[in-house]
């Protein structure tokens, strides 16, 4: 936020929040909806509607998972348990 600018409203917050949370599954999730393709020919310009299908983004899947189930989806490994690792090694025939 720039130096000097108020804050936002607790309510605003919170409906700008829910509006990124809805986009956010909504781009995850995939979705369809109507656009307005418009051309332009001799004939002058034409505007039709086309129904436009936006598959789930995967990048949003991860990231969903990441956040909302942080230990079950955490894109490191967990540390290793302290105690004496032993490796065994035998020669090759």
């Amino acid at each position: 936020m720039a130096s000097g600018a108020p804050p936002f409203p607790p309510a605003l917050n919170m409906s700008v929040h829910q509006k990124v949370v809805d986009a956010l599954l909504k781009r995850a999730l995939g979705y369809e909806t109507d656009v307005a393709e418009v051309t332009i020919d001799a004939k002058g310009k034409r505007v039709r509607r086309v129904r436009r299908h936006f598959p789930p983004d995967v990048r949003a899947q991860c990231f969903w998972l990441k956040n909302c189930q942080p230990r079950k989806w955490q894109a490191k490994a967990p540390p290793p348990r302290p105690g004496k690792i032993v490796v065994r090694v035998r020669p090759i025939d």
